[in-house]
């Protein structure tokens, strides 16, 4: 069974980072997307049926008034992705995590698995684009969210270099 294509949409909006976040989630092809710290105040993952449905999805998104800028990063598939499951974070602190390879330590595809391995990583795609892998973290609290970044996926063989785009906590509901 092949993966679903896919893409992280890296936004930078023209309104509360929140509400476009919001507005993401209600996206029919979006799993996933937090408001986060940094120059892409929207990171969100996006799945769809083909690859064209996928493209048509992205260029209906950028004209839209809340949307300043959308970087569309597609995901390559590698093996392993075809068992990949819906994720969730169940943590209160997360980040995604734009990655770098150094491809004379490894491959992209061996980092990318090491990745997935790890418990605190809740998904780790390859990538189109100047990050060769995306991952979306989570942890405890900030400390533990340190101690993954620092002591575990930067020494991972093959890691070379990360952005980390810390996400916003989630906003409570009252109720």
């Amino acid at each position: 069974m092949q993966p679903l294509p896919a893409a992280f949409l890296l936004i930078e909006t023209k309104c509360n980072a929140f509400e476009t976040a919001a507005h993401l989630r209600a996206a029919p092809l979006v799993r996933w997307a937090a408001p986060t710290y940094g120059p892409h105040q929207v990171v969100a993952y996006a799945e769809a049926g083909s690859p064209e449905a996928l493209a048509e999805f992205v260029e209906q998104l950028r004209p839209q008034p809340m949307i300043a800028e959308l970087d569309a990063r597609i995901c390559k598939p590698i093996p392993g992705d075809e068992t990949l499951s819906p994720f969730a974070i169940t943590e209160p602190v997360a980040a995604v995590l734009l990655i770098t390879v150094n491809y004379r330590e490894e491959k992209e595809r061996v980092v990318t698995v090491n990745l997935r391995r790890l418990r605190a990583v809740r998904l780790a795609r390859a990538m189109w684009g100047p990050a060769d892998i995306i991952a979306v973290v989570q942890a405890a609290d900030h400390e533990a969210m340190r101690n993954v970044i620092c002591d575990e996926i930067k020494t991972l063989k093959g890691v070379a270099d990360n952005t980390t785009l810390y996400c916003y906590p989630e906003k409570k509901t009252a109720g």
